[in-house]
């Protein structure tokens, strides 16, 4: 009997072996899936800090142009509207010169024939295509009722 126990015992500690075994394999098996995952995961830690500083690079450019932008627009304004100041005097001293003009005809009719003929060279500048020149020019402002139309 003693003999059938020793076989029992080393059969159950042959049985243990291979258990203890097979769990180092195992073991070994996810350390080094676990190096890799770690790996994967440290590369995409990386490309992740990239993206995020590209991002805040991106971000800051953008802060920039919209500045860039909205200094630009303001000069535009500004431009335009001393364009549209500089039309409107022309407009008043035209205008002004015209009823001028009209109080002396009545006295003066060698300035009523002068503008008769200047009236003449108009016209027939008109019709040969040149187009009368009275000194002022029409300026359509754009429109900025759209925050962003590809400036």
């Amino acid at each position: 009997m003693s003999t059938e126990l020793m076989s029992r015992l080393e059969g159950k500690v042959q049985e243990m072996v291979d258990t203890l075994e097979l769990y180092r394999m195992e073991n070994a098996e996810m350390k080094a899936a676990n190096d890799e995952l770690q790996s994967a995961n440290d590369e995409l830690q990386s490309a992740n800090d990239e993206l995020q500083s590209a991002n805040e690079e991106l971000q800051s450019s953008k802060t920039s142009l919209e500045a860039q932008q909205a200094e630009w627009e303001q000069k535009l304004t500004a431009l335009i509207e001393k364009f549209e100041q500089i039309e409107n005097e022309g407009a008043d001293s035209s205008a002004a010169a015209s009823e001028e003009d009209s109080s002396e005809g009545n006295e003066d009719s060698d300035s009523a024939e002068a503008e008769s003929a200047e009236a003449d060279t108009e016209a027939s500048g008109e019709a040969d295509g040149e187009g009368s020149n009275s000194g002022t020019t029409t300026y359509q402002a754009p429109s900025y009722d759209t925050p962003n139309q590809g400036y």
